[in-house]
């Protein structure tokens, strides 16, 4: 039964060991399948994400616009206030377009349709050429300046006066005409100076004209005929910043009035602002004619789209119209009002719209691109982070648009989890071999278990034998004289001595066994020199060795003092003496030499001798308890495998060390190490 818990407690470790290894293994498959899960379903939860994200924006953006056109016909009557409130709210806001719809009435039993009406914008101002011809002062300086005897400045005069007395518009289309007649002259500086006089003021825009009751295109005209003449008296700078302006003005016009003036914005305005050789206004210039087109377009498409249609018998839900094919598409978002009063239409810039919705994409914005439905790229953030790896269509708004995300946040993803995955595995290694060095330790720990026992059995057996031989000779000799095999006095009290004597040498033999079992205690510790215990052991163990034919010499070399016990060092040294003397060889002249000598800041001593010597396996473990090297010639000399463990516990309350090396001709060299004190 005992074998067998021997053998169970052998196995444990190693069938626990297993188990282990096993689970770490199983433990990492799963993590392993788990994580091939998971990065496979990376790029489903950011599609996913990116499709919650843009349908949470079109949400908003769909709210926020019925509310907006909801305030719109309530506040009808002032249109050009609320554009402004709207397009300071909101960068990506256009216009706004408010109307009444078609209605079908009845007059003398017929029906008519009744079109609709903007209520805003206003119908454009313009001049209608018809009306200018019936005005009489402008006939008249017509029908006088075409005359072949009429001079230049006759002609002149006659526009400037006979109209002055007219309304603005009247009175600017004349100034205009004056002004050709000095063109035609090349008298550029009486051209400026009668337009600084009789004109608008040159900080007017083309707004501040119209609410003067003068039409915006009347207004440019009279600004380019200015820019022309500052060209003609080189004059560049001021010019090209007219010529600007005059640009910038005609883009921030509403639909009507902007579609009056879009030509001017082809030529010459962009032309001359090219021309003048600043790049920057240039591309502003370009982009808000881009800006006004769209405007024009959406303008139209509300006029003759949506303004002649009645109100739906069944209420539509809000809608987006775009024309995304066209060079400058525009985008409106349409709505009836609840009670069918009113259609209303917002015009959004989907330039500026697309960038409000990548602010807010968080940490997509920069990967994100937005393709148009022909696969083109529309709009982009950084341009860097590889191919487009998921793509996802706006649903409500931007229907005709896809938002694309590029594949580094994905990578990003994927590398924290592999990142992830790394230090798990890590762990788990760094779990599994710690769990591997425990067991280790304790099969280690198991064996140094069965090495102790067998060697206290050794260590016991050897004992009773060496302590059975005198105790046999006692009980011999008390059982003689219990028989009374001795009949005189003196015959026992011989056998009397030697029972006493071989009790004597017992005891003598069990305290030099309890001596080498107990843990050598070191005195006090106190400086000491080194040669006095050496020269000590060398008065001790010369003549034994000398009496054993054993040659023996000793080269003791001044040092410094040791910190310690001088009896204990003694003791060891001659421990390590008489192994020299317990193992030497009978075939050769023995030989022991003892040295001590300091090399640097460690005294040095050496016990060699030209005995049996120590294996090379087991030059580290004589040193401890109950270790002894077994082998011919060994057996009878006696010794437990205690010496050399008290040794080295010797010099290690020293804190010193001891080692064993190879001596001479296969011999043994014990060294031992100490700290030398300081001199």
């Amino acid at each position: 039964m005992n074998a067998d818990l021997t053998v169970t407690r052998r196995a444990l470790p190693w069938a626990l060991g297993l188990l282990i290894v096993g689970l770490v293994v199983g433990v990492v498959a799963v993590v392993l399948v788990l994580h091939r899960e998971a990065t496979g379903q990376v790029s489903v939860d950011v599609e996913n994400d990116l499709r919650d994200r843009a349908e949470s924006w079109e949400d908003d953006l769909i709210a926020k616009l019925v509310s907006w056109s909801e305030g719109a016909v309530s506040n009808r009557y002032q249109g050009r206030i609320y554009q402004t409130q709207l397009r300071q709210t909101a960068g990506w806001f256009d216009s706004l377009y408010l109307w009444t719809p078609a209605q079908r009435v009845t007059n003398q039993n017929r029906n008519i349709l009744v079109p609709g009406r903007f209520a805003y914008p206003e119908e454009p101002r313009v001049e209608h050429e018809a009306a200018m011809e019936r005005i009489e002062c402008l006939s008249r300086a017509r029908l006088y300046a075409s005359q072949a005897d009429t001079t230049p400045e006759e002609a002149v005069q006659a526009w400037r006066t006979w109209c002055r007395a007219m309304d603005g518009s009247v009175r600017l289309m004349a100034l205009s005409e004056a002004v050709n007649v000095y063109r035609r002259m090349g008298e550029w500086d009486e051209l400026l100076e009668m337009l600084d006089q009789e004109g608008l003021p040159q900080q007017a825009t083309l707004t501040d004209a119209a609410n003067l009751g003068v039409p915006p295109f009347r207004a440019a005209v009279l600004n380019l005929q200015r820019a022309e003449a500052l060209l003609n008296l080189q004059r560049d700078d001021e010019a090209g910043a007219l010529y600007f302006r005059t640009g910038m003005e005609i883009a921030d016009l509403d639909g009507p009035d902007a579609e009056v003036l879009m030509h001017l914005l082809a030529y010459p305005l962009l032309p001359r602002v090219q021309a003048w050789g600043n790049p920057q206004r240039t591309h502003m210039l370009e982009a808000a004619a881009l800006r006004a087109t769209r405007r024009v377009n959406g303008f139209r498409e509300v006029r003759d789209q949506l303004l002649p249609r009645r109100v739906p018998m069944v209420p539509e839900a809000p809608r987006f119209i775009r024309d995304q094919y066209g060079d400058t598409p525009f985008l409106l978002f349409t709505h009836w009002a609840a009670n069918g009063e009113a259609g209303v239409a917002l015009q959004l810039d989907q330039d500026e719209l697309l960038k409000d919705f990548l602010n807010h994409m968080g940490r997509y914005r920069q990967y994100l691109v937005i393709t148009d439905s022909t696969g083109r790229e529309y709009i982009t953030g950084a341009r860097a982070g590889g191919e487009i790896a998921v793509s996802v269509p706006f649903s409500r708004a931007l229907t005709h648009l896809r938002v694309g995300l590029r594949s580094a946040p994905i990578d990003e993803q994927i590398h924290r989890m592999d990142s992830a995955l790394a230090f798990l595995l890590g762990v788990l290694g760094v779990l599994l071999m710690v769990a591997l060095a425990m067991l280790y330790g304790i099969i280690a720990a198991n064996r140094t278990q069965r090495l102790l026992l067998q060697r206290q059995k050794e260590f016991a057996t050897r004992v009773t034998h060496e302590l059975k031989t005198p105790l046999a000779g006692i009980k011999v000799m008390a059982e003689n004289l219990e028989l009374g095999h001795y009949g005189s006095d003196r015959e026992r009290a011989g056998m009397a001595r030697a029972i006493v004597r071989e009790a004597d040498n017992l005891t003598l033999r069990v305290n030099e066994i309890l001596s080498v079992t107990r843990e050598r205690q070191l005195r006090r510790p106190e400086p000491f020199d080194p040669e006095e215990p050496l020269f000590e052991a060398v008065d001790l163990w010369g003549p034994r060795l000398e009496v054993a034919g054993i040659g023996f010499e000793a080269d003791l070399q001044p040092t410094s003092e040791v910190m310690g016990d001088a009896e204990a060092l003694r003791d060891a040294v001659a421990c390590l003496l008489d192994n020299a003397l317990k193992y030497r060889r009978e075939d050769v002249d023995a030989q022991v030499w003892l040295a001590a000598e300091q090399i640097g800041d460690r005294v040095v001593i050496s016990v060699t001798d030209n005995g049996l010597g120590v294996p090379a396996e087991m030059r580290d473990s004589v040193f401890e308890r109950f270790v002894r090297v077994e082998g011919d010639n060994r057996g009878k000399s006696g010794g437990h495998g205690l010496g050399l463990a008290q040794v080295a516990e010797i010099v290690k309350g020293h804190g010193g060390t001891v080692r064993c090396e190879e001596g001479v001709d296969g011999g043994a060299r014990f060294v031992i190490e100490l700290p030398a004190m300081e001199a």
